[in-house]
């Protein structure tokens, strides 16, 4: 009798045992995959004359990125830097930015991700001789003036995420 008690004991530790071994050989691990988005960055138009506006609007993120997954930021060539904080609304007249009249300003509109630069663009915009102190005309990199305002620019984003 303690034999076939042992042996029901042995066959129920084994069955057990392999349940508990098929529970964890079954058990999925969690997959993760990249996903990817292209998303399109708009900004208002322009008006000669009056203080140049570069915040961007952002087109469709998807699923599965948002706005802070970016940093966004402009500088020109005299050293200045507009961010998030600052906001993105450049006024020529104001003394500190350190512009004449007449001159040309470089703008570099610079996109990261995880500290990355995944786009920038560069635009010119020009500071007539006479009249405000304000920007007359904007320029892509090559001198050619962009009579259609900035060009919105594609953002390709790219992350692991755990399915």
């Amino acid at each position: 009798m303690k034999t076939n008690k042992t042996f029901a004991y042995g066959i129920l530790t084994v069955i057990l045992a392999l349940g508990i071994l098929f529970t964890v050989a079954c058990k999925e691990e969690p997959e993760t995959i990249t996903v990817e988005k292209d998303v399109t960055v708009s900004f208002p138009a322009y008006t000669s004359g009056t203080p140049l506006n570069l915040t961007p609007t952002y087109g469709d993120w998807g699923e599965h990125f948002s706005a802070s997954d970016i940093t966004y930021t402009v500088t020109d060539d005299k050293g200045n830097e507009w961010n998030s904080t600052t906001g993105y609304t450049i006024d020529a007249s104001v003394a500190g930015y350190g512009y004449s009249q007449p001159s040309t300003v470089t703008f570099t509109q610079t996109y990261k991700m995880n500290g990355v630069v995944i786009a920038s663009q560069s635009l010119k915009a020009t500071i007539p001789l006479m009249g405000s102190k304000q920007f007359s005309s904007l320029f892509d990199i090559n001198d050619v003036q962009l009579t259609n305002g900035i060009p919105p620019i594609t953002l390709h984003l790219e992350k692991t995420v755990t399915k």
